[in-house]
């Protein structure tokens, strides 16, 4: 099916609504990201004391800052840093 723009300003009937395509679409994108934040809390509450975060955890920008500004600058992907510390 080939969609134009006009196509996204169309509505249909879903779970009993009149709903835009678009508004559909983006629906369906904010739906994913809360079930994968789920899925990370549950892995949280399983692992217990053993969870490492996923980002910057609190309390620690500034040595997370200093750490990673302290190194000299190099072109790689952004995930280079996590394989090498599964190795």
């Amino acid at each position: 099916m080939v969609y134009k723009l006009n196509n996204f300003r169309k509505s249909f009937i879903f779970e009993t609504k009149d709903i835009l395509l678009l508004i559909a679409i983006n629906r369906q994108l904010a739906y994913y990201p809360y079930h994968i934040g789920q899925i990370v809390f549950y892995a949280k509450i399983l692992k217990e004391s053993e969870w490492t975060s996923l980002s910057i955890p609190k309390n620690n920008s500034k040595s997370y800052k200093s750490d990673k500004f302290s190194k000299e600058k190099s072109i790689q992907h952004f995930t280079d840093d996590e394989w090498n510390n599964l190795k």
